[in-house]
């Protein structure tokens, strides 16, 4: 029912969101980056920590600017985008239109004054920049959960834990992209102390998307969409039960418990951080499959439409009428 390039945007928006988001708390909360004329005039000068901050804020940037030209490009028209931005209506197409393009502005501006010597930008500007991004990190988060959910046609997603779902993949999505920018910053190795940090909230971000998934699984209205999802052809069990429960989930949760015991001995945190990296990449294809999977329920998903009154209808400059 959705396109390749919407389902894109629902991972790439949501892994963006959520490493922009990670990486603004891990600065704010741990590592207190200097900023202005205090800040390093280069950023091999700075440490470890605040390098691998400033990757993860990076790929999160280009992440959701990717997402968002998958948006674009799915809707094919532009004066749609204009239209929406000249009529803008309360829905969640413009709340996340607009969610997406203010995070993608902070984000912007975080990873600038990470990249370039800014003497100019107060610490206290950035800051603030901060605690705003990670409120619009977690609109963006759960927007793409909730765009799903607002189409009544499809009955498996009308339920509040596809936008659940699609928050703790993102968090644990943004939580894979800095363990990797830590890994490869220069093998920051022992230098890079919140990896043990991040374990623990991925791991509990793990475990709520396992049970999120029984729920889902087991409570209405997803019924038999789930069941011809988790049993249904070969593609859609690779995709599921290989790509989601075993990348997503099961795996990555050994895989950071064995860290986790790895860093506590000496000379095994090369082995620890291996085992994180491999754990991250895991994490990001099961957020993939995740998101292709509960879309690809609604060619299974018997089709209920709402009221029009529930499904709003606006017409644009040329006379075509087009769903919100």
């Amino acid at each position: 029912m959705l396109s390749s390039l919407s389902i894109a945007y629902l991972f790439l928006g949501g892994m963006g969101a959520g490493a922009v988001l990670v990486a603004c708390l891990l600065d704010m909360l741990w590592a207190h980056e200097p900023f202005g004329a205090a800040v390093p005039c280069s950023l091999g000068a700075s440490s470890l920590q605040h390098r691998a901050i400033a990757f993860t804020c990076a790929v999160g940037t280009l992440c959701l600017i990717a997402g968002s030209l998958c948006l674009l490009f799915d809707l094919g028209r532009l004066d749609r985008v204009i239209f929406l931005i000249q009529n803008p209506s309360l829905t969640y197409l413009t709340f996340g239109a607009v969610a997406l393009g203010l995070l993608i502005a902070c984000a912007a501006f975080l990873t600038l004054v990470r990249f370039v010597f800014l003497p100019i930008i107060p610490g206290v500007l950035v800051v603030v920049i901060e605690s705003l991004a990670c409120v619009l990190s977690l609109g963006v988060m759960l927007y793409t959960g909730l765009l799903l959910e607002s189409l009544g046609s499809v009955s498996a997603w009308n339920t509040p834990l596809v936008p659940i779902l699609f928050l703790l993949s993102s968090a644990s999505c943004g939580i894979a992209v800095a363990l990797v920018c830590a890994f490869f910053d220069g093998h920051a190795v022992g230098g890079f102390a919140v990896p043990r940090i991040l374990i623990f909230a991925d791991a509990a971000i793990v475990s709520g998307e396992f049970v999120a998934t029984v729920l889902y699984g087991l409570l209405p209205p997803a019924g038999a969409s789930f069941a011809s999802l988790a049993t249904g052809d070969a593609l859609a069990l690779l995709l599921w039960w290989l790509g989601f429960v075993f990348c997503g989930i099961a795996a990555p949760l050994v895989l950071e418990t064995i860290a986790h015991k790895r860093l506590s001995l000496p000379n095994r945190s090369g082995q620890a951080f291996a085992c994180l990296a491999i754990a991250s990449v895991l994490v990001l294809v099961g957020g993939a499959c995740l998101r292709v999977g509960v879309v690809n329920m609604g060619s299974h998903a018997k089709m209920e439409l709402r009221a029009s009154i529930e499904r709003p209808v606006q017409t644009d400059d040329t006379g075509e009428e087009w769903l919100l």
